[in-house]
């Protein structure tokens, strides 16, 4: 009896252990998903970062520290709620006070933080792609006075008219030239 336990309790074991790398698994592909969606909705912002001279170190700093953020959180949430759940599933399933583990409590934050970090080496290397060239030539444009082809004064330029203009999208296509 006890030889056929052992054989039960050591499937269990790894079927838990599977269990576990398949949760893991989906969290970096959601973490992955939320920094991509970041990725691309700050799209001219990194250029607008790359073209006044940000590294991309510090580009790839700005996305680890979200996602770190995003892990921190996640992972204490996930301590407590763990705990709180396994509460309340040895009461019901075993009849006994669980046995909850300080440091499984103080590992939560810090899987969460690297599953983050994991979840996240995508998004950041294709930050670390984006392309400050186009940007680039238009901060050469602008700030400043605007003239015509004849030479004319046509206009006056803040930085903040370029600065929106690069956030938004908003260039005349003769500018973008």
């Amino acid at each position: 009896v006890a030889e056929s336990q052992g054989v039960v309790l050591s499937r269990l074991g790894t079927l838990m252990a599977l269990l576990a790398a398949v949760t893991l698994l989906a969290c970096c592909l959601s973490v992955a998903g939320v920094l991509a969606a970041a990725v691309v909705e700050r799209r001219p912002e990194i250029a607008l970062m790359r073209a006044i001279g940000a590294l991309r170190g510090n580009v790839v700093l700005l996305f680890l520290a979200e996602a770190a953020v995003l892990g921190l959180v996640a992972g204490t949430l996930a301590a407590g709620s763990g705990a709180l759940l396994a509460r309340v599933l040895v009461r019901a399933i075993f009849g006994a006070p669980p046995q909850v583990h300080a440091g499984a409590l103080l590992l939560a934050p810090l899987l969460g933080l690297a599953t983050a970090w994991l979840g996240s080496a995508w998004p950041v290397w294709r930050a670390l792609g984006e392309d400050a060239a186009p940007v680039r030539k238009l901060a050469d444009v602008g700030p400043g006075l605007v003239v015509d082809a004849d030479g004319r004064l046509a206009g006056i330029v803040t930085t903040m008219d370029v600065l929106k203009a690069l956030v938004h999208g908003d260039l005349d296509e003769d500018v973008k030239a």
